[in-house]
């Protein structure tokens, strides 16, 4: 009769024991697929931002495709060097990293590269750009400039990044608005 109690207290503190285990395991890979979108997520802004600082709003561009549409789904900026960059949302394999369905990527002067690494897919991109209108141009009915606002992009982003297993992915938000140094006036 001992031997059945001890060996059910037993039994019990191992099944808590690993229970508690479990629970540890699957919180550090939940952690640890946190990191890895935190991080992506970090240098994917970093990588716009820094962009946009350095250059300016490619205007000519958008004009002539109707002009700037608010929200956009991709940004076209030039360079400081006179690179064209577009940003936006990218769906080809052969593009985007093995096993990603939809990745950030950039294009630059017709080079398309991803800018989100492997693991982490692009959930949404959406790009606020104001004035609308290409604030060093003149219009020239009225003499005026197009717009009198110093350029502003407000990127929004959302990237979902796979554990090992199905119950670890994590989802991950950002938003951050971001002036051109650029104000040829």
């Amino acid at each position: 009769m001992e031997l059945l109690v001890v060996m059910g207290v037993f039994s019990l503190t191992v099944a808590m024991t690993s229970a508690i285990f479990i629970q540890t395991n699957r919180a550090q890979r939940r952690v640890l697929a946190l990191t890895a979108a935190q991080a992506d997520l970090r240098f994917a802004l970093e990588e716009i931002v820094r962009e946009v600082r350095g250059g300016q709003i490619d205007y000519a561009t958008y004009e002539g495709s109707g002009g700037v549409s608010v929200p956009s789904d991709a940004l076209i900026i030039k360079s400081a060097a006179g690179s064209r960059l577009k940003f936006y949302a990218e769906t080809n394999p052969t593009i985007c990293p093995n096993g990603v369905a939809k990745c950030l990527a950039v294009d630059v002067d017709g080079q398309t590269q991803s800018v989100t690494s492997a693991g982490v897919t692009l959930q949404d991109l959406t790009f606020f750009i104001s004035p609308q209108a290409d604030p060093f141009s003149v219009d020239a009915p009225s003499g005026l400039y197009k717009a009198d606002a110093q350029p502003l992009v407000t990127i929004a982003l959302k990237v979902r990044t796979a554990g090992s297993k199905t119950e670890d992915p994590a989802v991950l938000s950002a938003q951050t608005t971001v002036a051109s140094r650029t104000y040829a006036r």
